[in-house]
């Protein structure tokens, strides 16, 4: 009897354990294949990217003078969004079906180039690296690519938490 015994415990404990898990990988899953779009926002888009630019600040660092935003609600071809160091100005291009993934990484990617960018020797060596490798392998988007994947879903949280508490 106690080999019957330990044997379904032993079950019902690998069952317990189990459902957590598997709640957690369908909630990622149907995540993943609805995402959440911009137009579905409760709270203006502005906002909602004003806060992520805090988010940036508070865990990315800032620089002295702070950037400026401009918005377009529509679809850019080429761009997602830009960072002109001239103006130190993030433009970003919102079309109403981006999803707030996109945006936030987005406005990540545009913000590391916030910090990089400071110096006109920093934008000479950016152009210079451009000419070089292309925009794809220049150091400076690789780097921008790889903080923005790294950190959008830390900072959506936040920025859905503070959305939905403000």
């Amino acid at each position: 009897m106690g080999d019957y015994f330990w044997g379904f415990f032993f079950i019902i404990l690998g069952v317990v354990f189990s459902i957590p898990y598997l709640v957690i990988k369908i909630v990622e899953w149907i995540y993943q294949d609805n995402p959440i779009t911009v137009e579905e926002l409760v709270i203006p888009k502005k906002k909602f990217v004003k806060l992520i630019l805090i988010w940036c600040s508070q865990n990315l660092g800032h620089n002295e003078q702070s950037p400026d935003l401009k918005i377009y609600y529509y679809f850019n071809k080429k761009w997602g969004g830009l960072y002109n160091y001239r103006n130190r100005q993030i433009t970003l291009y919102i079309p109403k079906w981006l999803t707030l993934n996109d945006l936030t990484k987005n406005v990540i990617h545009e913000y590391v180039h916030y910090l990089q960018i400071v110096k006109p020797v920093d934008d000479a060596m950016y152009n210079k690296h451009t000419q070089e490798v292309g925009y794809w392998d220049n150091p400076y988007e690789v780097a921008a690519r790889r903080l923005a994947e790294k950190y959008h879903n830390t900072c959506l949280d936040w920025v859905l938490g503070k959305s939905v508490r403000n």
